[in-house]
């Protein structure tokens, strides 16, 4: 019976995995649309930074009175409607220093919030890990200021994740110029299409069904090949240190 419940919670943590996986592509490519639309002399971290504070912001909570029911809404919701009367001193909130209302691109950005949030449900993510893959991607375009092994410790497990999601897609997948059309936003796609990998590297990605390792130990080979590494304990450190960080990052989440 045990075994059975832990083949059931492995199943569903890697179910979850690809969920967040996908929807990470869906963040990407959102998010790159809005930078796209951006004036091409704006910095790159501009959008990033506006992701974050809406996330941030529209996520504190105001006490009002509707009706006169009192009840506990969202930042978000607050500056979405108008048949509410604030309780105490949440003004701070909706009119402070930066309330959510006066950003110069609000709708556009709301639109897109509100789009990535639809697709979080239609997945089955809960809303606090579907913000933490937001917030995730966002962050690729702010300065990283984690050590080294935090980021490549990342890195890997990220590598693992998308070898895994190639794999269960291998019927649609017949060359590596299908996983760049499929899959643009893959770590993995983006660097074995240059050196130091060879044609030949990349076709044999591009057909996981004849893989002869498992993801994780596949993954480790690409990873010391792109970073000139020799040591597998090299990797070890790195994904423990990755290990510990995210703990740390659950942890501040519950």
């Amino acid at each position: 019976m045990k075994k059975r419940a832990d083949a059931f919670e492995k199943q569903s943590g890697e179910h979850t995995r690809l969920a967040e996986l996908s929807f990470e592509q869906d963040v990407a490519s959102r998010l790159e649309k809005l930078r796209s639309e951006l004036p091409s002399h704006a910095d790159p971290s501009l959008l990033a930074q506006k992701v974050l504070s809406y996330l941030d912001y529209a996520n504190k909570t105001v006490r009002v009175r509707i009706h006169g029911k009192e009840r506990t809404i969202t930042a978000l919701e607050a500056v979405q409607r108008s048949d509410y009367e604030l309780i105490g001193n949440d003004e701070e909130i909706i009119e402070g220093p930066v309330p959510l209302i006066v950003f110069p691109d609000f709708r556009l950005l709301d639109e897109t919030m509100q789009a990535l949030r639809d697709r979080a449900n239609e997945l089955g993510l809960q809303t606090k890990d579907a913000e933490a893959v937001i917030k995730r991607v966002a962050n690729r375009s702010l300065p990283d200021q984690r050590p080294l092994p935090v980021q490549r410790g990342e890195f890997r497990e990220r590598i693992i994740q998308e070898l895994k999601a190639i794999r269960a897609k291998k019927a649609e997948i017949h060359s590596f110029k299908d996983l760049q059309d499929r899959l643009p936003n893959f770590e993995v796609v983006r660097v074995m299409k240059g050196s130091p990998f060879s044609n030949e590297d990349r076709e044999y990605l591009a057909t996981p069904g004849l893989w002869e390792t498992k993801p994780a130990t596949y993954a480790h080979g690409i990873l010391k090949k792109y970073w000139g590494l020799t040591s597998e304990e090299t990797l070890k450190k790195y994904r423990k240190a990755w290990s510990k960080h995210s703990a740390a990052l659950r942890k501040q989440r519950k």
